[in-house]
């Protein structure tokens, strides 16, 4: 626990004893550590607590990262049989897995395959995620599947093809229909052929549509590895050891919000409206911001870039399609250079 501070360039200094040390200058105020069968821990006049409690009180985060900050690596991997974690993941590994979806009859791709085409999505995108086992077309839309390492559904999402009320505000349009019992931890990865540049997308569309730019402005052989994280709120694919190691390789990591103001008018709307969309904007990129700091917390030295479409795009998949549309790319032929947009 000394040297875990000592490593965060915290002064740590020794008492009366080997065993007993101080930290007079913390953003909790004044820590004292005292070694009995396992580090205890006082901030000021609180106390005692546990290196975990410690550390989730100084970054304000859950019980599980704290223990990765502290070991270093994935606790997965760590030898610690009594962590709560350990205890979460025994859990978790005994829950029933989800059962594999049937194939799908005529009706359901060709009503897929339609609603792609609107949200300006080639066929052949998704049927690479399908041929992975991540993707399926199903009665009321696309189904997008998270696998654990046993190669079982961890996570399945389907996007529905027409929009019902959410039960719990019925004034509000409910797209996702979710099944799952990881909690996002399973997300879904597209392995490019550049693991060094690992971008993490908020959904599947936005992923799908990241991939088609890359194809299009990138050589084969430089092809970034996608990250869905299933919303900008989420940090729980730091607990997968397979991304985490992905992470840990790449030189650089790019994290991908959206735009709330996106056209004049927005700008032409009621000032009550503006302040909405100000507001949903500062709360979208804090939410990004909070989870880059996670991952630089999880992933020491990480190199990590906070990106947004521009300004005139709500999201990714916005953006793709109307450079498709520009390029008119699914009726004319493939021109032999095309513009790279930076974005």
């Amino acid at each position: 626990m000394k040297a875990y501070l000592e490593d965060l360039n915290y002064h740590v200094e020794s008492v009366s004893t080997k065993d007993e040390f101080v930290v007079k200058q913390s953003p909790l105020g004044k820590i004292r550590l005292k070694m009995a069968e396992v580090w205890l821990c006082f901030v000021d006049n609180d106390g005692p607590m546990n290196a975990v409690q410690l550390v989730e009180r100084l970054y304000g985060c859950t019980k599980t990262q704290a223990v990765v900050y502290i070991l270093g690596k994935s606790v997965v991997q760590a030898s610690i049989k009594d962590n709560s974690y350990a205890i979460g993941r025994a859990k978790e590994n005994q829950k029933k897995d989800l059962a594999e979806l049937p194939e799908p009859t005529a009706a359901h791709i060709t009503a897929g395959v339609d609603y792609l085409k609107t949200r300006g999505i080639d066929r052949s995108t998704f049927e690479m995620l399908r041929a992975a086992g991540n993707a399926q077309y199903v009665r009321d839309g696309l189904c997008f599947i998270g696998r654990k390492p046993n190669g079982a559904p961890g996570l399945q999402e389907t996007r529905l093809i027409d929009p019902k009320p959410d039960k719990n505000n019925p004034d509000k349009l409910k797209k996702h229909s979710v099944s799952h019992g990881s909690k996002r931890i399973y997300a879904i990865t597209i392995l490019g052929t550049n693991q060094k540049v690992v971008e993490i997308v908020e959904g599947n569309f936005d992923a799908m549509a990241l991939f088609e730019m890359n194809q299009r402005n990138l050589s084969a052989n430089n092809q970034p590895t996608i990250i869905i994280s299933g919303g900008k709120d989420t940090t729980r694919f730091l607990e997968n050891t397979a991304i985490i190691e992905l992470l840990k390789n790449a030189s650089l990591i790019k994290c991908y919000g959206d735009n709330e103001v996106v056209d004049k008018k927005d700008f032409d709307s009621t000032a009550e409206h503006m302040d909405a969309l100000i507001k949903k904007q500062a709360d979208s990129d804090s939410a990004h911001l909070k989870r880059i700091e996670q991952i630089k917390l999880t992933i020491q030295f990480a190199n990590v870039e906070y990106n947004k479409p521009p300004l005139a795009h709500h999201d990714l998949a916005e953006f793709n399609h109307k450079i498709k549309d520009l390029l008119m790319i699914a009726n004319l032929p493939k021109p032999a250079v095309v513009k790279k947009f930076k974005f």
